[in-house]
């Protein structure tokens, strides 16, 4: 009966005692567990991008608004470089801090300034 070590690695364990070098080859098909990982990683890969969104690319000098901490409240800035890796941008806060920062907890800031046809002021509210 074979030891738990040899059920783990699927052949003989060495030893000190004289054994066949064709005993400490593994018993099963290498390759045919490679094709079973890969469609396994296949099936997982599609329902883990069933939801997924790309996001749109920021450029330099885009105002945003972004997280200092992932539990902490957003953060004005501006995007003073895009980053070396994808996805990743270096922000000037609007207290002076520079943070490097994925796209993920990245918004694009949608103010008055860069829409000025659908800016509104507190008059306009009161105007109807």
């Amino acid at each position: 009966m074979p030891s738990p070590a040899e059920l783990l690695l699927g052949r003989k364990l060495r030893t000190f005692l004289p054994s066949h070098p064709g005993q400490l080859k593994p018993t099963f098909d290498v390759e045919r567990a490679r094709e079973a990982l890969r469609k396994r990683q296949i099936i997982q890969n599609k329902y883990d991008n069933k939801h997924a969104t790309v996001l749109p690319v920021l450029h330099q000098n885009a105002k945003v608004w972004f997280k200092y901490k992932m539990k902490e409240h957003w953060k004005q800035g501006t995007i003073i470089q895009v980053g070396p890796q994808p996805r990743s941008y270096i922000i000037k806060g609007e207290d002076g801090g520079v943070f490097r920062r994925n796209r993920f907890p990245i918004r694009q800031d949608y103010t008055e300034d860069d829409n000025p046809c659908c800016s509104r002021t507190v008059e306009d509210l009161y105007n109807y």
